[in-house]
């Protein structure tokens, strides 16, 4: 008589073949799902300083379009003026450290990395009730053109957003903090415009909408550095222009 049903032995290897199937496809499952939550949050982010860029036109009274004359510059506390000037409500202030220091997840007042390289204090982000940090950094150095073709720098807002609140726990590297992972940059300039930000050569910053339209090269220190590196390591360790990347894509995160 035949009997019905899986042996011992059977059932034991159906479920070792599972296991093997699901340890390797939930992983990438769980990082696709990653991306696409950094993608929505990025997303989020540019609408949200979108509008607070109309808002900080609005209630510093800048009618002369120029975002110098909001009075950040000068300002003691940026980040604190800045969005309550923005009208971005915060809910948590984060440790965190400088923009390079940020790239290593430094929580540290000393940030310094394996290589002994000291990457800058501490300083904070914060973070609003949508989930979405930021940190305001100013600059007198953001380039752009005029008609002539000439190279012009102005003074800009370069925003760091954060789409996961995270920061440095001893060697485990999933824990800390990434430009082109979780951390991303900005830039408000000119008449009030945002745009992502681009990193070239010689800490030369850009707005996205410049790429590629004049042929500067590195002998000149102003070219532009398409690199996007998320792991920050030392040749690049701002991660800068992943941003950029994503939006080309689609704004997928194809890497």
């Amino acid at each position: 008589m035949k009997k019905n049903g899986f042996t011992l032995a059977e059932v034991l290897i159906t479920l070792t073949i599972l296991g093997v199937v699901a340890a390797i496809t939930i992983p990438n499952i769980v990082h696709n799902y990653k991306k696409q939550i950094t993608v929505v949050k990025l997303k989020k982010a540019y609408a949200n300083l979108e509008q607070a860029a109309v808002s900080l036109k609005i209630n510093s009274g800048c009618h002369s379009g120029d975002i110098a004359c909001t009075g950040l510059f000068e300002s003691d506390n940026v980040n604190e003026r800045f969005f309550e000037l923005a009208g971005i409500k915060i809910s948590k202030i984060q440790g965190s450290c400088s923009s390079r220091g940020m790239s290593l997840g430094c929580e540290n007042q000393n940030c310094t990395n394996t290589a002994g390289r000291n990457f800058g204090n501490n300083y904070d982000y914060y973070i609003g009730p949508d989930k979405i940090g930021y940190r305001i950094a100013r600059t007198s150095s953001i380039n752009i053109v005029d008609s002539n073709g000439e190279i012009k720098a102005t003074k800009g807002l370069i925003v760091y957003v954060f789409t996961e609140n995270k920061h440095f726990i001893g060697s485990d590297r999933n824990k800390w903090l990434w430009q082109g992972r979780n951390l991303f940059a900005f830039v408000i300039y000119g008449d009030f415009i945002v745009e992502p930000l681009i990193v070239g050569f010689g800490s030369s910053y850009w707005p996205m909408s410049l790429l590629n339209k004049h042929n500067y090269t590195s002998e000149n220190n102003v070219s532009f550095s398409k690199t996007c590196n998320p792991e920050g390591n030392i040749k690049n360790e701002n991660g800068g222009n992943c941003l950029m990347r994503i939006i080309q894509d689609g704004w997928k995160i194809n890497y």
